[in-house]
């Protein structure tokens, strides 16, 4: 499995765009949160061309402390390991704009449906092999009555990494 990884960087690297980077995503507001409430979520992400890959690893509160994930593990990975789907047009040479959706994938396959579905619009700028990237996330939601809603601009995104 470990050399099966290390062939796929490279090959991923040598053959589309590469991201690896951290991204933290807004979590909206609850009426009655614990206390110190979560405020954003972390996620260790990689883009391999038009497919990314997420995988949540912790949580930055509102009283400025961190909750990381103590052990991942390939359960948690099977239940967590989100996949997506991205386009990245260019401007210029140096900024971009990313228009990306993602879903749990292993939740997805398992269970056949999903609830939710997170649209990101948001745009990039490239310096030498960093990348950092803002947007504002959309999310599509089922309802009861198997209706589709969205809600735009209450959560948001921020990512920085890697380009290769």
């Amino acid at each position: 499995m470990k050399y099966f990884l290390i062939v796929l960087l490279l090959f991923s690297i040598s053959a589309f765009p590469f991201f690896i980077g951290v991204e933290g995503l807004t979590l909206p507001k609850i009426d009655f949160p614990e206390y110190p409430a979560s405020q954003i979520e972390l996620f260790a992400r990689a883009d391999f061309g038009i497919l990314y890959f997420m995988l949540p690893f912790g949580t930055y509160n509102e009283d400025g402390s961190f909750y990381l994930k103590d052990n991942i593990d390939l359960n948690y990975v099977k239940s967590f390991l989100g996949i997506g789907l991205q386009l990245t047009p260019n401007f210029s040479k140096n900024l971009y704009m990313r228009l990306s959706t993602d879903i749990p994938l292993i939740k997805a396959i398992s269970m056949k449906q999903f609830d939710f579905l997170n649209l990101k619009v948001g745009l990039g700028l490239k310096l030498s092999i960093f990348k950092l990237e803002a947007g504002v996330i959309g999310r599509v939601k089922k309802l009861e009555d198997n209706s589709l809603g969205m809600k735009f601009g209450k959560m948001y995104y921020i990512a920085s990494g890697f380009a290769f």
